[in-house]
């Protein structure tokens, strides 16, 4: 448990971590479920190469299928050859949205997924673990408990009891 968000920071970081994460992964079994069902093979031109070196986007080549009405642009990020403008290939997909897109023999899964799922794995285990911290840690009592003074007032002190017995002597 981090001792500077405390449990119940732990635990919204941890849901936040896990509802991202899931999120993202949902969305690519989706994906993935879409083109499984409604994907169709179709052959189609390479028409820009977008190399972005140094950022956090990936790759992606821009292609325009050959025999069909969608006429726009679709971006792949997931290819794997080497591209060349002008470049025939053969891509997989979904017929009721041409945008999304993979080439034939090519998962949806690329690093972004992979690391999405384990902050998503990471977001569970931290929601498991601030949970119980939240369940399990140890209550403070209702009432303080009564600390003794270093002085009792009703106490006359040890000095008065021996003058006491001395002067019954």
């Amino acid at each position: 448990m981090n001792r500077r968000l405390g449990p119940v920071g732990s635990l919204v970081c941890s849901l936040f971590c896990l509802l991202a994460g899931g999120a993202f992964v949902v969305n690519a079994l989706v994906v993935q479920q879409a083109l499984r069902e409604r994907g169709v093979v179709a052959a189609a031109d390479v028409i820009a190469l977008n190399e972005d070196w140094g950022r956090l986007s990936e790759d992606s080549v821009d292609v325009r299928l050959v025999e069909a009405e969608y006429t726009e642009p679709i971006s792949l990020t997931r290819y794997e050859f080497e591209a060349e403008v002008g470049d025939r290939i053969e891509i997989l997909y979904d017929a009721s949205d041409p945008s999304t897109a993979v080439q034939q023999g090519v998962g949806v899964w690329g690093f972004y997924e992979t690391l999405m799922l384990g902050l998503g794995f990471a977001g569970l285990a931290g929601t498991v673990h601030a949970t119980y911290q939240l369940i399990m840690r140890p209550r403070r009592r209702p009432f303080p408990t009564p600390v003794r003074p270093a002085f009792d007032s009703t106490d006359p002190g040890s000095w008065v009891k021996k003058g006491a017995r001395r002067r019954r002597k």
